[in-house]
């Protein structure tokens, strides 16, 4: 079975994938392995799935991580 994919369709400031540090963009696609860091708590991104529908992700919502930075894991 192939593994889910995520469009990113919308972004409010920085977020970075965790691996190779690269900004996040619109139309990038992370699976859900993949890390996420908030650098702050405005930031916010919005992403569909075709078969899990659509989300939004705020920095607000998350917990801060060891290092003081706001981390996603699906």
């Amino acid at each position: 079975m192939p593994a889910d994919k995520y469009y990113i369709t919308f972004m409010r400031g920085n977020v970075i994938y965790d691996r190779t540090k690269a900004t996040l963009k619109v139309g990038d696609v992370v699976k859900p392995s993949d890390k996420l860091i908030f650098p702050n708590k405005t930031g916010k991104i919005s992403y569909i799935s075709p078969e899990k529908g659509f989300f939004v992700i705020s920095g607000q919502t998350l917990t801060v991580g060891s290092k003081g930075e706001l981390m996603l894991y699906y």
